[in-house]
């Protein structure tokens, strides 16, 4: 079995991460199925679906932003506010997932851990450039009506929801990671490109 990744601060990967992985890449899995039409065009939405899947990037998120336990949490607080208050409505698939996420993360770092890791850094771990980061972070504070308190009781509510799904990843294997068929184009290239390319403006 491969180590758990650490972080710079020499931390393990947090549990949670794989309960928010597996919920996010079902949810996604299952809009990707029910959608068929052509996304939104929205700041969260890239051009190409990132080849990077789910659970890699936010373990990547993990190594490069350390951090808190705490902070995982509350940032899937916040893409679940997110997802549930912004309008025009806008749902979690493969061409959104990894930027919301991003979005979420940074928010809570800032918010909950006072990070002092700048959206230079964020922007570097998340594979979007510094530009980019900005316009979704003011966007995603936007959709989560600019609220970014969260109660003692929503708090366990989610950790409930977390817990769940912690528990039933000890009884069964967890969904593979979504990973989209490659395009039918004489231009496409085999190889994954650069990090900083995996989610192209």
């Amino acid at each position: 079995m491969d180590p758990l990744p650490v972080n710079s601060l020499g931390e393990q990967k947090p549990i949670v991460l794989g309960a928010i992985s597996s919920i996010l890449n079902r949810v996604v899995c299952r809009n990707a199925v029910l959608g068929g039409a052509k996304p939104p065009e929205t700041p969260f939405h890239g051009k190409i679906v990132p080849w990077i899947p789910i659970d890699k990037y936010l373990e990547r998120l993990f190594i490069f932003a350390d951090c808190s336990d705490t902070c995982w949490i509350i940032a899937y607080i916040f893409m679940d506010k997110f997802i549930k208050r912004r309008r025009p409505a806008l749902i979690l698939e493969p061409h959104s997932v990894h930027r919301i996420l991003l979005s979420a993360v940074l928010l809570a770092a800032k918010y909950h851990d006072d990070s002092s890791r700048n959206n230079v850094h964020f922007a570097m771990a998340g594979g979007v450039s510094l530009e980019t980061l900005n316009h979704l972070e003011a966007e995603f504070f936007k959709g989560v009506g600019y609220q970014l308190y969260v109660a003692p009781i929503e708090f366990n509510y989610y950790c409930t929801i977390l817990q769940r799904e912690m528990n039933f990843l000890k009884f069964l294997l967890p969904p593979p990671p979504f990973s989209p068929s490659p395009p039918a184009s004489p231009n496409f290239v085999q190889h994954c490109p650069q990090f900083l390319e995996y989610l192209s403006d």
